[in-house]
């Protein structure tokens, strides 16, 4: 007896209804031949007996293994309409936390974050990053992808979601003002939407996925969610010789020392390795090219709402670089602690703040 009980455990858990149906067949099978009915019978009608009890075997242990098949497609067909009807959330209206927000609240609406840095915190349960502004600590983006976690943001931001495609994006808001390559997988796309927001979708460049939602990052422009796709941008146009659309005033920023729009570096490959803030404000944004050459790009927001792309520099080269003047009429600084001094005088608000290019 319990040998049976095992048999159909085992078949069941393997199998569901199909693996019942085929051990309980297979049981009886077994218990026929152990007869000795065979023998009384001629050695025709054995075999046609025998025969009868495999076909019927065979076509019982059919059924149930196409009913277990029927019920499980079933079971699939209901979660998929329950998943199709369940509501889609909307970052702008549906989420706890909007523009403005205090970091306090934020943490009283979300509770701690799993990861907080100076200007951003990360939410593995929500499944987005939310950044913060440097001086208010008041929130100024958020940013959208598959976190260390494996959980990503389900809802809509602005109407797309992390698996769609660009067509939908492009059906929905038109042309990118701007592209950036920020690495060989992955390109970026630049939206500008109400005012002062930027919407940056990153899409996949990469088989299967290519063309498709990666990332979906909505942020002020003065955020530092928008300095990475700022360099990505200036790196995609010097890469093909266009003008440098969020450059200072002249559509140049300084080159240091062997630098310059035309250096051949900037035809390599690129991958943008890291993003860090300055203490004397704005951030480094270092790409590296080909094999290991690491640039420098120093992102600044002028008037604190308008970031652009400063200085370009290998890091090697800083302390040697000629620092351009701050105010009309200075002397070039030759020192990077005359370019630190420059900067603080900057953010005690003593700017000339130059013509934004459009």
């Amino acid at each position: 007896m319990l040998e049976i009980t095992g048999v159909l455990q085992t078949a069941g858990k393997i199998a569901g209804l199909g693996g019942l149906a085929m051990g309980v067949f297979l049981l009886l099978f077994r218990d026929v031949i152990r007869k000795d009915v065979f023998r009384r019978l001629s050695p025709e009608n054995s075999f046609r007996l025998f025969r009868l009890i495999v076909l019927l075997v065979f076509l019982f242990a059919l059924v149930g293994l196409a009913a277990w098949c029927w019920l499980a497609a079933r079971e699939q067909t209901t979660a998929d309409t329950d998943s199709s009807t369940a509501p889609v959330l909307d970052l702008e209206t549906d989420f706890p936390v909007k523009f403005g927000d205090t970091r306090d609240s934020v943490w009283t609406k979300l509770g701690r974050p799993q990861e907080a840095r100076l200007v951003w915190d990360r939410y593995y349960s929500e499944g987005l990053d939310i950044y913060y502004d440097r001086h208010t600590k008041n929130v100024d983006g958020f940013h959208v992808a598959q976190l260390p976690s494996g959980v990503s943001y389900g809802g809509r931001v602005l109407g797309i979601r992390l698996g769609d495609s660009f067509n939908d994006a492009s059906a929905a808001y038109g042309r990118p003002a701007r592209w950036g390559l920020p690495e060989k997988d992955a390109s970026l796309a630049v939206w500008e939407r109400d005012k002062d927001r930027r919407l940056i979708l990153a899409i996949s460049r990469c088989e299967p996925k290519a063309g498709t939602i990666v990332s979906i990052t909505y942020c002020q422009n003065n955020s530092f969610a928008n300095y990475i796709p700022i360099a990505a941008t200036t790196l995609h146009e010097l890469r093909n010789g266009w003008p440098l659309t969020l450059a200072e005033e002249g559509g140049d920023p300084f080159f240091a020392s062997e630098l310059s729009r035309h250096s051949p570096v900037f035809k390599l490959d690129c991958k943008i390795a890291d993003a860090q803030l300055m203490p004397m404000g704005g951030a480094i944004i270092a790409a590296e090219f080909g094999e290991g050459q690491v640039i420098w790009l120093w992102i600044y927001p002028l008037g604190w709402t308008q970031p652009r792309v400063r200085m370009i520099v290998k890091p090697d080269e800083l302390r040697k670089a000629e620092v351009p003047p701050i105010n009309p009429g200075q002397s070039p600084a030759t020192d990077v602690d005359a370019l630190i001094e420059a900067i603080r005088r900057v953010e005690g608000g003593d700017d000339v703040m130059p013509k934004i290019s459009k």
